[in-house]
């Protein structure tokens, strides 16, 4: 079962992501913004990320970049 990590600054969108993803993959984190998708991925590692694009304080793209700068297998 796959780890997956939500990032999205819609809470229905994160439970409707849940949702569907929970049934067949492990949901390790719920975070509402791109400061805390890296924090949650920096502890957790997860198998996918699925990550909203316009967030506050820090936007995917952003935190993509991030995530992908301090963990070199991340694609």
């Amino acid at each position: 079962m796959s780890e997956v990590l939500i990032a999205d600054d819609s809470e229905f969108m994160r439970n409707l992501l849940r949702e569907i993803l929970e049934e067949d993959h492990q949901i390790v984190g719920e975070v509402e913004n791109g400061v805390e998708a890296v924090e949650v991925y920096k502890e957790e590692v997860p198998d996918l990320v699925m990550m909203d694009i316009v967030m506050p304080i820090r936007d995917g793209i952003e935190a993509t970049d991030e995530i992908k700068s301090t963990d070199p297998e991340a694609t």
